[in-house]
């Protein structure tokens, strides 16, 4: 649902209703047994390598982001 924000009548906050928030917590769910079947094969030492490089790109996510909302802030 949608919810206006104080002070900005442009601008709306977005959050779940108690349906949604319960079908979202099934999709979760299920994607969960996706994920936990998608590694079920792969050596730990190559499910290790994915996580550290995730993070990484994370890291890296993260700070494009910090660089590009200080660009809009000048």
């Amino acid at each position: 649902e949608r919810v206006a924000v104080d002070g900005d009548r442009r601008a709306f906050r977005v959050r779940l209703t108690p349906a949604g928030q319960t079908s979202f917590a099934a999709m979760a769910e299920q994607h969960e047994q996706w994920i936990v079947e998608a590694f079920a094969d792969l050596p730990a030492r190559d499910v290790d390598q994915l996580h550290r490089l995730l993070g990484r790109l994370k890291q890296s996510q993260i700070e494009i982001n910090r660089r590009l909302q200080a660009d809009e802030l000048e």
